[in-house]
């Protein structure tokens, strides 16, 4: 089969001593301005170019912006008869629906529209629906919009939640309705009702539902139907045939589906598959290294996911597929975005330029350029101009030339696997006999990427390298790294994060006697195990809603998350047929090992990973007379939201480290908050 482009990178095991440039040490920065939002968030190009909606920052609270270009004039939304702020802004979700209309999520799993002037706001879907008088009282749970190239009426993914018998709660159904709704007055109807195990579905450019994909013990099907009154029919190729199958997206004229297949190279790559003659296609996008958009888990920055099929509003046409390599890239097909961004690259070098938007004609994009050191700056590009204009910063209060350099690095596990990662090192520093703080990743199936990330920057401020590693099993490294992390966890997957720590002692970046490992979820998990496991190797440990119990967590998945549980059974382990594999790597059963100290972060309303999951260790630490430290808050779900609370945790994190890892006993240089 040929492929249309096919991308590749030499790759070798990296130390970071060759690339450190030194720069002048920072100043402490006051801890509350990693704790809060960024100032601008999420700018998105309205589809005449005159507008740009974004996420503002006032009093710590998230409010949405419409901003008119040429007058620069701007409007914040208000949330009709409610007295709650804005608790979810265009970082949750936001969509224009025409040159003077969007759609966004005022509240976390609802939906609602307004003009960009802040006239006609209508709630559409769950809470925002509710508490908008302009509408019956029914209401429905309906997040997310099928085709944005409506402006009156939208097609909307409708989700049921029946009462589980064996837990007594209400469980989300992932298999939507289909529901339209007039974004001018909150009427709706029922368009289409699920007709079995459809996860996803795929409309065209005039709106008619033309694809389904659903979804069965772990393997996608495709249902596709050559009109509004055909039946649905399964393409050729495209059924439950072991075949592992991401849909990825499709044309506006339904000929083309884009999709998801392992290459021969065992990488995940982008293919055509013509749906008339229903045959696969060119490979069109493939890389040699790297997976171009996998399952599972997709990087996100800014809001814009970085592992995703760049389409044009209206007529669907494909223009690019952003991908991950060590950091995010885009492949632009369209000659005119391939143009601007060669431009925008040689206008800024050395740093990551994201066209985030763009208008539907290509005139006036919006440019988001960040680095690792810096959050970034948004630019409005005009193609007719030739021009790039500054728009606004998103922090700033940061100085990038006093934030960590971030740098990529691989090491080899015992058994040969190479493991890519970042090292953070404090400003200042050389990557030399440092206190370090090994930091994995949260769920087995992730990645980290490069970014710039509040925490890990917060922690080299106050003088700690910080080390990810992505671990086999880490999405975007190809199929074969993926199923070597299969039934590995607190194994081999572990031995992976102890490897990354003495490779950063082979190589003297890290002080051996001043490590300490932190995580948030199957992180806190990997630190609990690497007190348990490596006890050895760390002075001391932060685990942040961590898993404890696996048997009792799949069996709460099983119950609660049904689509899920698959997956997590054949990865994980079953909790019947595998409970006595599932205890010997649950640290629950291995508390007697712990010798560090360690604090234990949870929030009580966690959905995730249960409170019982924190509480279930307190009282097996407690009967094995071993101390611990613990932050619980009500209110807090998985990992804390609300701003008092994150500065809470922040400051309790750095209290923790100061008593049992001091970073540095020179006096700290302070600086006035800015805030």
């Amino acid at each position: 089969m040929k492929s249309k482009w096919l991308l590749s990178l030499a790759l070798g095991a990296g130390c970071v001593t060759s690339a450190f440039a030194e720069p002048a040490r920072a100043p402490r920065i006051p801890l509350e301005d990693f704790c809060h939002g960024l100032a601008v968030a999420h700018a998105i190009m309205s589809p005449d170019g005159k507008a740009v909606a974004y996420e503002a920052m006032f009093e710590k609270d998230a409010t949405v912006v419409f901003m008119d270009l040429e007058a620069r004039k701007t409007n914040a939304v208000e949330i009709p008869y409610s007295n709650s702020p804005l608790q979810v802004g265009l970082g949750n979700y936001f969509l224009w629906l025409g040159p003077k209309r969007a759609a966004f999520s005022p509240y976390s799993g609802s939906l609602a529209a307004i003009d960009y002037d802040g006239a006609n706001y209508v709630g559409l879907s769950g809470q925002a629906r509710e508490q908008n008088l302009n509408t019956d009282r029914h209401t429905f749970y309906a997040p997310t919009v099928i085709n944005s190239a409506m402006e009156d009426d939208v097609l909307l993914n409708q989700y049921d939640f029946p009462v589980n018998a064996y837990s007594g709660q209400f469980v989300w159904l992932p298999y939507p309705n289909v529901f339209r709704v007039n974004t001018r007055i909150g009427g709706y109807g029922r368009e289409l009702e699920n007709p079995g195990n459809v996860t996803n579905w795929i409309a065209d450019s005039a709106g008619v539902l033309r694809v389904g994909v659903q979804t069965e013990k772990g393997l996608n099907r495709v249902i596709y139907r050559e009109s509004e009154s055909a039946g649905w029919q399964v393409p050729r190729g495209l059924d439950y045939n072991g075949l592992r199958t991401l849909v990825l997206g499709m044309s506006g004229d339904a000929k083309t589906l884009y999709i998801g297949r392992i290459t021969p190279e065992r990488k995940w790559g982008v293919y055509a598959y013509d749906l008339a003659n229903q045959r696969l296609g060119d490979l069109i996008l493939a890389h040699n290294h790297y997976d171009i958009i996998p399952p599972d888990y997709h990087v996100s920055h800014d809001g814009i996911s970085m592992q995703s099929l760049v389409l044009s509003r209206v007529r669907r046409d494909l223009l690019g597929i952003r991908y991950i390599t060590n950091q995010p890239r885009t492949f632009w097909l369209d000659p005119t975005l391939r143009a601007v961004q060669a431009a925008v690259d040689q206008a800024l070098p050395k740093r990551v330029n994201t066209i985030t938007s763009f208008s539907d004609d290509l005139g006036k994009m919006v440019v988001l350029s960040w680095t690792a050191r810096d959050p970034g700056t948004y630019y409005i590009f005009d193609s007719t101009k030739k021009t790039l204009k500054e728009l606004f910063t998103r922090a700033p209060w940061f100085k990038p030339a006093q934030m960590a350099e971030v740098y990529p690095i691989s090491y080899k596990a015992r058994d040969g696997l190479v493991i890519e990662g970042y090292l953070t090192v404090p400003a200042g520093h050389e990557p030399k006999h440092l206190p370090l703080i090994v930091y994995p990743h949260g769920s087995p199936w992730v990645r980290d990427s490069l970014e710039f990330d509040m925490m890990t920057q917060f922690l080299a401020n106050r003088g700690y390298a910080v080390l990810q590693m992505n671990y086999r099993g880490s999405n975007g490294y190809g199929d074969d790294f993926f199923q070597k992390g299969k039934r590995q966890v607190g194994r081999k997957i572990q031995d992976d994060i102890a490897d990354g720590t003495r490779w950063a002692i082979d190589q003297g970046i890290a002080d051996p006697a001043r490590i300490a490992i932190m995580g948030g979820s199957y992180g806190g998990y990997s630190t609990l195990m690497g007190l348990m496991q490596t006890p050895e190797l760390y002075c001391c440990g932060i685990d942040i809603a961590g898993v404890t119990d696996w048997v009792s967590l799949i069996k709460y998945d099983q119950a609660n998350i049904p689509l899920g549980s698959h997956f997590i059974r054949t990865n994980i382990g079953d909790p019947d047929k595998d409970a006595a594999e599932l205890h010997a790597v649950s640290p629950v059963e291995l508390v007697d090992k712990i010798r560090a100290p360690l604090l234990i972060v949870h929030g009580k309303d966690d959905p995730t990973v249960p409170y019982e999951q924190a509480t279930t260790l307190m009282a097996a630490l407690d009967r094995a007379h071993k101390p611990y430290e613990v932050l619980a808050k009500q209110n807090e779900l998985h990992g804390f939201r609300g701003y008092k609370d994150v500065v809470l945790l922040f400051g309790r994190i750095e209290q923790f480290l100061a008593t049992n890892m001091p970073a540095d006993t020179s006096p700290a240089i302070a600086t006035a908050g800015t805030h």
